[in-house]
């Protein structure tokens, strides 16, 4: 199964020019970098752990999701952006389990805390 996800990234970064980088050590360090030109991304990559388990994919979706998914302009509210990063990686992956909900709802939750700081 992990290598249908690796593929899964593989294939959404490809299909959408994003530049998928997967040097990180720690899936909690992975982030999207871009360049907005106006009201389109002129670059877009992702930095995240390579793909090693539910969680890694997961955490590779997600920052997927701040490409592709809803209210990822900055307009919005970090935790607005986070959330909507996290459903979009929900509703595109090739399963989600317990663990991965968990990773998600957990980060949500870290962003919801900073911003009633």
């Amino acid at each position: 199964m992990l290598d249908a996800m690796q593929q899964h990234i593989e294939q959404l970064c490809h299909e959408n020019d994003i530049w998928w980088k997967p040097w990180l050590k720690r899936s909690d360090k992975a982030y999207a970098i871009s360049i907005e030109d106006s009201e389109r991304w002129a670059i877009r990559e992702i930095l995240t752990a390579p793909i090693r388990s539910t969680i890694s994919y997961a955490t590779a979706l997600h920052e997927i999701g701040h490409y592709l998914g809803r209210y990822q302009r900055r307009r919005y509210r970090t935790v607005t952006r986070e959330a909507w990063a996290w459903e979009w990686a929900r509703q595109n992956a090739l399963v989600w389990t317990p663990g991965m909900e968990r990773c998600a709802t957990n980060a949500v939750a870290r962003y919801r805390a900073r911003e009633t700081r």
